[in-house]
């Protein structure tokens, strides 16, 4: 079902500001924890943003979004996927099975290379305002 027959999608934000607020709250914590919560706050910061990308390349190009096709292009993006569940909670239809496989999957490559680089460029340009607004935070 192409998005354009679909009410329009959302999801809860997870802003640069939040991601940074968690990065200063592990500040005294010991190195080993600290650091698996630091990667996991900007983990969640990068699958917002790709979540951002994803609804709007899909009502942009009125795709036929599926939680698989969404996954097989985020996983082009950055090489892993992120929450299944999140992906169906944003862009699975109830009358759909498994089997219903999206008409657009031929459409994952040409997607994937056309966004890849702003995407990319989007989550390191959030991640350069995490660390200064970390570093401001910590330093008041």
């Amino acid at each position: 079902m192409k998005m354009s027959s679909r009410a329009v999608v959302s999801h809860v934000p997870y802003s640069v500001s939040q991601c940074a607020l968690d990065i200063v709250a592990t500040e005294e914590m010991e190195p080993h924890s600290k650091g698996a919560l630091v990667s996991a706050a900007k983990k969640r910061l990068k699958a917002h943003i790709a979540l951002n990308w994803l609804i709007y390349i899909a009502y942009k190009q009125d795709l036929d979004m599926t939680p698989g096709l969404a996954n097989h292009i985020v996983k082009g993006w950055i090489g892993r996927s992120i929450s299944r569940s999140l992906l169906k909670k944003l862009f699975s239809v109830s009358s759909r099975s498994a089997g219903d496989k999206s008409i657009d999957a031929q459409k994952v490559d040409e997607v994937v290379v056309s966004y890849r680089d702003n995407v990319l460029r989007d989550m390191n340009n959030s991640l350069i305002e995490v660390e200064s607004e970390a570093a401001l935070l910590l330093h008041r």
